[in-house]
């Protein structure tokens, strides 16, 4: 797939004949280096679609802290270098949460932890009308 067609289903669209552009991009967002790295040519963008995320299930007690720092860092501290790496705040912020940021999942603490965290921010976010997150 090229960059200018994203699938919806079993349909293409062709982003470059509606005067759209889109990027993948692959790298560690947790790395707030590596981040502005990787979007240092891109300026400002429209939209920002972060997707990241790790998931280590175990219980709590059987957790070392090393482990929950990088599933929590994974989608949180991923989500503001995003927004830090931008020459300006997208229009649109995109970020996959999951519904154990609501309710838990067993073994789960540090990814239901960052992804409330996660919702929060978006939702602080598009109150103080600096992006709209979804």
């Amino acid at each position: 797939m090229s960059d200018s067609q994203v699938v919806f289903g079993s349909h293409r669209v062709a982003l470059r004949a509606l005067g759209a552009r889109a990027r993948y991009l692959a790298f560690d967002v947790s790395d707030a280096m590596a981040t502005e790295r990787a979007l240092s040519d891109l300026g400002t963008g429209d939209v920002c679609i972060h997707g990241a995320g790790l998931e280590d299930s175990r219980l709590l007690a059987d957790k070392d802290p090393e482990t929950f720092d990088r599933v929590f860092a994974a989608k949180v501290h991923g989500t503001m270098n995003l927004l830090e790496a931008f020459a300006n705040p997208p229009q649109a912020m995109v970020v996959f949460t999951s519904v154990a940021g609501r309710f838990g999942n067993a073994g789960q603490v540090d990814y239901a932890a960052a992804n409330d965290a996660v919702s929060r921010l978006m939702a602080s976010l598009t109150h103080r009308g600096l992006t709209r997150g979804l």
